[in-house]
């Protein structure tokens, strides 16, 4: 089975904002230490709080898949339809389960990426840990 071009461009884009992130938390915390112990422990800060990120947006992206956040969505929908339209002549949708079984239709839910790319940088993270001088 070979990858499609989006998952190889959503996986290429996914592992750049991930190393982007770590350098980013890396040069933040870094005030000139140069004690090796000090920059083994900014590097494993720097690999979880990326890992933490990216860990939240899956977890996050793989409950609303699974429908989670879709009580609230319907209740926000509602009321602004409501605000536009206080007759309310032409809902867009009726009922819940109408509105449920459309954003399944519609559902995309990637997050495999985001998961895999937390678990990674955590495993880095907990490798700099045990290594650490």
């Amino acid at each position: 089975m070979k990858p499609d071009s989006k998952s190889i461009i959503r996986w290429s884009i996914s592992s750049g904002i991930a190393i982007a992130l770590t350098f980013l938390f890396y040069a933040y915390n870094n005030h000139n230490f140069h004690e090796l112990k000090t920059q083994t422990v900014i590097w494993c800060d720097s690999f979880f709080c990326a890992a933490v990120l990216f860990l939240v947006a899956g977890g996050i992206t793989l409950v609303s898949k699974h429908g989670g956040f879709s009580a609230l969505g319907f209740a926000t929908k509602k009321l602004f339809d409501r605000i536009r339209n206080p007759k309310n002549s032409d809902p867009s949708y009726h009922s819940y389960y109408e509105y449920v079984q459309e954003k399944q239709k519609n559902s995309s839910g990637h997050f495999a990426h985001l998961l895999v790319t937390g678990a990674v940088l955590l495993a880095v993270s907990l490798i700099l840990v045990f290594i650490r001088p």
